[in-house]
């Protein structure tokens, strides 16, 4: 990922799927219950799953117009960036 990317710690008593909802309102500086349902992105179930535990792992995917990375094994650590932005070329 490139520079000037959002990362936030899990806290012990958060879930993978809470991180992301908090941490992605936090970049776009909007209330969590403005942004799309996270299951419209990733089962939310099974992104807990895989952090439950202290277990390793690491999935990115695209949420509310963000790149996601949620990755860890005992601290567990979400990446959010926004998309370069699209150039256009006038010739």
């Amino acid at each position: 990922m490139q520079g000037n990317d959002d990362r936030t710690h899990i806290e012990s008593d958060a879930t993978a799927s809470e991180a992301v909802v908090a941490t992605v309102a936090d970049r776009a500086d909007a209330d969590p219950t403005d942004l799309p349902p996270l299951y419209d992105a990733i089962d939310p179930d099974a992104l807990d799953a895989i952090f439950r535990d202290g277990r390793p792992g690491r999935v990115s995917f695209e949420y509310a117009g963000y790149e996601v990375t949620v990755c860890g094994r005992d601290q567990v650590t979400v990446v959010c960036e926004a998309p370069a932005a699209e150039t256009t070329t006038q010739g």
